[in-house]
């Protein structure tokens, strides 16, 4: 039976709530909705966590980019636009991963795309398939067959909530201007099969909600090559 996953980063400076996941199996409705603060499923004394799916060896993980400049001419770190950003998140995930699998990426203009359209889109809107985002800055969706923690994913979508401001720097966040790159890592790292982080110091990059952290540490590289091996 295929399943479908959702995870929905949370907005630091909108309550307590660190992130929701919500999973159901197609075509059944949506099943359960829940909250987790510090613990998740299949949880590590390393820190990191796994959501117990993975691609297949050999897999080129082809990211349809749809993002565009976003209405913004040259980002802060000099990027001409978002998906020159997004190929960016994804190469540096592409650094650690074993097993033959590559994140490869594909300029497809600008737009939305749907959901199980054996398409693994990125790009931005004001809903996340016709759901509310609620204060959730992104959502991966994991579309997988099997059964955790052996599920194998088949296509994922990443949707960036456009009722925040975007941009694209690096160090301390700066207010409710976010920082697009280090968020499109901890969302590649969802698709990946990374699930939340718990602790660190410095904070992973797959820590619930959005930090200083600006690029993956040595937990999240831990938690990636634990599934994929390493070079």
């Amino acid at each position: 039976m295929k399943h479908v996953e959702f995870v929905r980063e949370r907005n630091p400076a909108r309550g307590s709530i660190l992130a929701w996941t919500a999973r159901y199996a197609a075509p059944v409705v949506l099943l359960s909705l829940f909250c987790f603060l510090i613990f998740g499923r299949n949880a590590s004394v390393s820190g990191f966590v796994l959501e117990g799916e993975r691609w297949p060896a050999g897999t080129a993980i082809v990211l349809s980019l749809q993002l565009g400049s976003h209405g913004q001419g040259a980002l802060a770190d000099g990027s001409a636009n978002f998906d020159v950003v997004a190929q960016q998140a994804a190469n540096l995930w592409n650094n650690y991963l074993g097993s033959n699998v590559r994140m490869i990426t594909t300029s497809n203009g600008v737009g939305t795309s749907g959901n199980s359209d054996n398409m693994n889109s990125v790009f931005f809107n004001s809903t996340f398939f016709g759901q509310a985002f609620g204060n959730a800055v992104a959502i991966t969706n994991i579309s997988y067959f099997g059964t955790v923690p052996n599920g194998t994913i088949d296509e994922i979508d990443v949707v960036f909530n456009t009722s925040y401001n975007w941009d694209s720097y690096r160090g301390p966040g700066q207010g409710q201007l976010y920082d697009f790159r280090r968020v499109a890592i901890h969302e590649f790292g969802h698709a990946l099969g990374i699930d939340h982080s718990t602790t660190g110091n410095p904070l992973p990059i797959m820590y619930a909600s959005v930090t200083d952290t600006d690029v993956m540490q040595a937990d999240d590289i831990n938690g990636v090559q634990s599934i994929y091996g390493g070079f």
